[in-house]
């Protein structure tokens, strides 16, 4: 999976999954490499990168030979995650 950070209004992030960072100082506009992990329900954290604040949790499903985006949308404090199958997942 990759993040893609899109809250105009928001600091840099770091984005955790069960607790373990996995991308650090994602900046408004930017995205991330992808990160290959094991397929399960995963909780994951929005944490405000200057401070380690949690701004946002979700529980996220990654399934097997799937390749997923998730994106940060809206504005403070209406901010969603949204969970999409990148087009790629297609020629696995």
């Amino acid at each position: 999976f990759k993040f893609v950070h899109l809250v105009p209004d928001a600091p840099d992030v770091n984005i955790l999954m069960d607790n373990q960072q996995i991308f650090s100082n994602v900046k408004y506009m930017d995205y991330t490499e992808y990160e290959e992990l094991d397929p399960k329900e995963y909780k994951m954290d929005i944490e405000v990168a200057k401070n380690n604040t949690i701004a946002l949790t979700n529980k996220v499903n990654l399934n097997p030979n799937k390749i997923y985006t998730f994106y940060a949308i809206g504005k403070i404090p209406n901010v969603d995650i949204i969970q999409t199958l990148d087009g790629a997942t297609f020629l696995i």
